[in-house]
């Protein structure tokens, strides 16, 4: 969606449109956490998260995960550059 859209906003707008929300779950203590509507940052955050390629970061350095990639290093790269020229 983000490389469709070209930005956040406008990639947050489809988001909403679509009624997607954050993940949900319940603490042990029954106390209710997420299903909240995407915004900006967290987007950013979940776009630039090298943990989808099945890698992990420690002290800034980038290690091989033991988890398989659920996004494709192509894309990943392309949402980069994006996010980097819409800067």
């Amino acid at each position: 969606l983000y490389l469709e859209h070209e930005g956040l906003i406008p990639t947050v707008d489809a988001i909403t449109g679509r009624g997607w929300r954050t993940k949900s779950w319940t603490t042990k203590s029954g106390k209710a956490l997420g299903g909240v509507r995407f915004n900006k940052n967290g987007l950013y955050d979940l776009l630039t998260n090298r943990i989808y390629l099945g890698k992990v970061t420690y002290h800034r350095e980038v290690y091989e995960g033991e988890h398989d990639a659920i996004v494709d290093p192509k894309i990943f790269e392309l949402v980069q550059s994006k996010l980097k020229a819409n800067r």
